[in-house]
């Protein structure tokens, strides 16, 4: 009894704390973004799928800076998840002259000071890329876990679905994506599309208290028991001493 107890309240907080979560922006960007973003160009690619580029044909190039700006309710974690166009013959972690490496980033200020996302792609045969791990810690073939390939209709891009969580405290955030590319806007460029941002509140006093209770509870049950002693044989009486 005590462990379904246990499992339920574990079951109503996490439920609790999934029902608080909230979605506090999302941006197709079927039509012009608001005032949040920096630039609010909405490109078309050639096959018709709209995205947050640098006009209404292309995507950004290595040397644009687009930030994001959200005001949040109160919280502790955020999650940006995204989609990210890879558009051209990025390079990906490939030192030739010339021609990479070519690194996409996400910067933004969390609960522990400023932190980045850095990796590289490659949409060219042979030049291997980071993702999906940070540039520097891996070396993964062109298209790793891309979401699609060559359906925009550029003849070279690709598509990755990002998901980013970071430690994060404040009543705004400001997200900077960014690329720096080896070659010019009419070879590489880059488009985001599907932004959307989560932010995972502070528990509540109730949560945290049903938290305490379970801990205490997962103590008591680690506490070694004493030994029973088993019933001593009864003494003999003698006769009484004079």
């Amino acid at each position: 009894m005590k462990a379904w107890g246990s499992t339920l309240l574990f079951v109503l907080v996490g439920t609790a704390l999934q029902a608080r979560a909230s979605i506090v922006y999302f941006e197709n960007f079927n039509s012009e973004p608001g005032s949040c973003w920096s630039h609010r160009s909405v490109a078309t690619t050639p096959l018709g799928e709209r995205f947050l580029g640098r006009d209404s044909l292309r995507g950004f190039s290595g040397s644009e800076l687009v930030t994001l700006t959200l005001d949040l309710p109160a919280h502790n974690e955020v999650v940006l998840e995204f989609d990210m166009y890879v558009i051209g013959s990025w390079n990906g972690i490939t030192t030739q002259t010339g021609k990479g490496p070519d690194l996409f980033f996400v910067s933004v200020q969390t609960a522990y000071g400023p932190t980045s996302f850095l990796t590289s792609f490659s949409n060219v045969t042979n030049n291997p890329q980071s993702y999906p791990a940070p540039f520097g810690l891996g070396s993964h073939a062109p298209r790793t876990n891309a979401s699609a390939v060559d359906e925009l209709g550029y003849g070279l891009d690709s598509v990755y679905h990002l998901c980013l969580s970071f430690p994060h405290v404040g009543d705004e955030i400001v997200v900077a994506f960014g690329a720096m590319l080896s070659e010019p806007l009419n070879d590489e460029s880059w488009g985001l599309d599907n932004v959307r941002v989560s932010a995972h509140p502070e528990p509540s006093a109730a949560i945290l208290l049903v938290g305490t209770w379970l801990g205490f509870q997962r103590s008591l049950a680690r506490r070694p028991k004493r030994p029973i002693k088993p019933n001593a044989p009864p003494v003999a009486e003698g006769p009484d001493q004079a």
